[in-house]
């Protein structure tokens, strides 16, 4: 579980700028309950190497297929990032003022160019947040939380 205090949401988004492309589009429902939204965000790494990413298993194809995947994947800060962006950009209207708090927990990886479902539920004063990959429809994070001031 990472937790993470008020500035994380801004500064993680801040990583999406740097690191990854986002689109976003609404989208339906998925699961037992409706979620209010869902959100697509496409994830891609730009450039890994020249962004100063040196850990192989995000650049390195051989290296990764060491490690049991048939391609590099994604930093999971950088699924982060862009799961935050997606909540900000998104019910947020693009105030980060409004996170007092999130955590999430990281459940799956995500590989370049893998759209980002992320479906989100309002729970009064609290988002609950899961990412999954479109292609594939495996988890990416869940248990994800949004408290809002």
């Amino acid at each position: 579980m990472v937790q993470a205090s008020q500035p994380a949401l801004s500064s993680y988004a801040g990583l999406v700028s740097v690191a990854c492309e986002s689109r976003f589009s609404r989208a339906s429902i998925r699961g037992t309950f409706a979620p209010d939204e869902e959100l697509f965000a496409l994830g891609d790494v730009l450039r890994r190497r020249k962004k100063g990413i040196v850990q192989p298993l995000h650049c390195d194809s051989e290296f990764a297929a060491r490690a049991g995947f048939d391609r590099p994947i994604i930093h999971g800060l950088c699924s982060y990032g862009i799961v935050c962006k997606a909540i900000v950009d998104g019910p947020l209207e693009g105030n980060p003022e409004r996170v007092a708090s999130d955590s999430a927990r990281f459940r799956g990886v995500a590989f370049p160019g893998e759209t980002h479902r992320i479906s989100y539920w309002n729970d009064g004063d609290r988002l609950l947040v899961e990412a999954r990959s479109k292609q594939r429809d495996a988890p990416i994070l869940s248990n994800a939380v949004v408290t809002l001031r």
